[in-house]
């Protein structure tokens, strides 16, 4: 029954009412209906005269075999006829109570369907309030209510977070020309402290970068009509030095489908996960793409030659900040963002991404979309 529609568990309940109901009203009856046909067999044939009487019993079964057939049989057309009158009206009931279901829960799908769509990007897009005054417009009401007070929550927050790294944008870039210039000037031993806050300073800057990223998602949109075999090209034109260095080969199949969503976002979660790829990948691997089509949902494939995951961390290599290897991850200048950053954008697209295989000879990681409907 949970796993059943409100309007599918109101249908059974009330036929079962119901059922019930006339299977009681068809048992009294027919018990009834029994007793009289009983007595009818059962008569008596009284001889009364005016003075004295006298009572003469028989059985209609042996005097009269035809008679007591024909009650018989009339006893059983009633109890079938009984049955049949309570199976057709539990039909009908149920039919109307359905379709009337419908019609009373019809303005719930409505409103339903679009809580569904409400996102971070259209709190303030209100649902509309039903014109009827009773539950489901008072639901409608308070959920516009909570939406309204969402929104503000996460205006403020976005703001707070724009503000924080468009300030902390300023100095870190004033901090790293200095210390450019200071590395240059500087003697042997002062260069190396110099170097090392250069360095420090750039994994700030990457920081406080990823960081607005992540705030402004929300507000790009994500309307244009992209070719991924394309997009996948362009990623391997700007990261084709870095694999060099280690001499790793990009690859990707031939085939191209077409997507709408944001190029911007797009191209950083496909950037995103071949660099990855190429930082923990083994010198002299590859890492290849492969996009296909499954039902609804574009699949885009990137595997590498890596160490591996270890399947504990296959969910959490997502959440922001985390990081399976820090000592490895910091001397590489990872911030612990990019895949947070993956997550993040292919949901905004309606897709997902997961890890699907990851052994000590490399690891796939799967990242969808959702396909173009024309």
């Amino acid at each position: 029954m949970k796993k059943l529609s409100f309007r599918w568990r109101l249908t059974l309940m009330i036929a079962t009412l119901v059922t019930v109901t006339c299977l009681l009203l068809t048992l009294l009856i027919s018990q009834s209906a029994v007793v009289q046909f009983v007595a009818i067999e059962n008569d008596m044939i009284e001889i009364a005269p005016e003075e004295g009487g006298m009572v003469i019993g028989f059985d209609i079964s042996t005097m009269f075999p035809e008679i007591a057939e024909q009650l018989q049989n009339s006893r059983d057309t009633f109890l079938r006829q009984s049955l049949l009158a309570t199976a057709m009206v539990v039909l009908l009931v149920s039919a109307v109570t359905y379709f009337l279901a419908g019609k009373i829960l019809s303005p719930l799908r409505r409103v339903t369907a679009r809580m569904e769509i409400v996102s971070a990007q259209n709190l303030s897009e209100p649902i509309e309030v039903p014109v009827t005054d009773d539950e489901l417009s008072q639901m409608v009401r308070t959920f516009n209510a909570m939406l309204e007070r969402l929104d503000e929550s996460f205006a403020r927050q976005r703001q707070f977070s724009a503000n924080a790294a468009h300030e902390l944008r300023t100095p870190l870039a004033v901090m790293q020309t200095k210390l450019d210039v200071f590395v240059k000037s500087a003697d042997p031993q002062s260069a190396e402290a110099m170097q090392t806050l250069r360095e420090q300073t750039e994994r700030l800057t990457r920081l406080v970068n990823l960081l607005l990223e992540m705030t402004e998602l929300q507000t790009v949109p994500r309307s244009d009509r992209i070719s991924l075999h394309e997009l996948v090209e362009e990623v391997f034109c700007d990261l084709e030095d870095i694999a060099g260095e280690k001499q790793i080969t990009l690859s990707q199949t031939e085939s191209d489908y077409t997507v709408v969503g944001s190029d911007t976002l797009l191209y950083r979660a496909v950037y995103n996960l071949v660099e990855n790829a190429i930082k923990y990948g083994r010198d002299g691997g590859f890492v290849s793409i492969d996009i296909s089509q499954k039902k609804d949902s574009i699949c885009i494939l990137v595997s590498d030659t890596g160490t591996g995951i270890d399947p504990q961390y296959w969910d959490e290599i997502f959440l922001p900040f985390f990081r399976t290897d820090k000592s490895r991850s910091r001397l590489m200048g990872g911030a612990g963002l990019g895949l947070s950053l993956v997550k993040e954008i292919t949901q905004l697209h309606g897709g997902k991404a997961k890890v699907v295989q990851s052994t000590n000879e490399g690891t796939t990681i799967l990242m969808t979309v959702p396909a173009t409907t024309d």
